[in-house]
C-alpha cells in the first residue's frame, strides 16, 4: 500500500480509537500536525471545512456563465457515522467506503 493509503489508515484507526474512547484526541491532532502537509491540509480545512482547492456549491444545478476560471465544484460524500468526508473532484472518480467503518458514503451536498 502506498504512503497515503497507509496514513488514510492509521488516521482512520486513530479517529475510530479516538470515538472509542481507547485514546486521546491530543494523539490524534498530534499526529495530524507531525508532518508539514497534513498541518497544512488540517489547518485549511479547520478555517475552511473543506480541503484546499475544493469548493462546495449549495445550490444544485446552478451552472456559472462562462468566463474566468474558478475551483472546481465538488460533491461532498459522507460516511453515515458522520467522522468521513470524501470530495469528489470528478464523476469519474470512484467514491470509496469510509475507512473507519467500512460503510458506503452517502451524498451529503
Amino acid at each position: 500500500m502506498d504512503d497515503r493509503g497507509t496514513l488514510d489508515r492509521e488516521l482512520a484507526e486513530l479517529i475510530a480509537d479516538v470515538e472509542g474512547g481507547d485514546r486521546a484526541a491530543a494523539e490524534l491532532q498530534e499526529r495530524l500536525y507531525a508532518n508539514p502537509a497534513t498541518k497544512a491540509f488540517t489547518e485549511h480545512f479547520l478555517e475552511h471545512g473543506v480541503p484546499p482547492g475544493v469548493t462546495v456549491y449549495q445550490t444544485r444545478g446552478f451552472t456559472p456563465p462562462p468566463g474566468q476560471p474558478r475551483r472546481i465544484s465538488a460533491a461532498k460524500w459522507s460516511c453515515p457515522q458522520g467522522d468521513f468526508d470524501f470530495f469528489q473532484r470528478s464523476p469519474r472518480e470512484d467514491v470509496p467506503d469510509c475507512p473507519t467503518h467500512g460503510l458506503p458514503l452517502e451524498r451529503s451536498v
